[in-house]
């Protein structure tokens, strides 16, 4: 899995999450990612647990803008704190 981030001045920077669905094009994917100055490559780690964590952490990121947003709606940290 690779995550490209795509970084504009003035904004947010975005992510994306990719898989590529033949593992034989990986060789020629990262040379064209290599060639556009405006995205940076972060490896993901290939163990699968860690990359789980990854992925449900950056969920969580993403619910979070999502709730400074205003589109989404989180529970109160005291209510998360009191089911513990």
């Amino acid at each position: 899995m690779i995550l490209a981030r795509f970084a504009c001045i003035f904004a947010e920077m975005e992510q994306y999450i990719l898989q590529l669905k033949d593992a034989r094009k990986k060789k020629f994917f990262d040379e064209l990612l290599s060639q556009l100055d405006f995205i940076e490559v972060v490896n993901i780690l290939k163990d699968g647990k860690k990359t789980t964590v990854t992925l449900e952490l950056m969920e969580a990121l993403g619910d979070a803008k999502a709730h400074l947003r205003g589109t989404k709606k989180l529970r109160p940290a005291k209510r998360l704190l009191d089911e513990l």
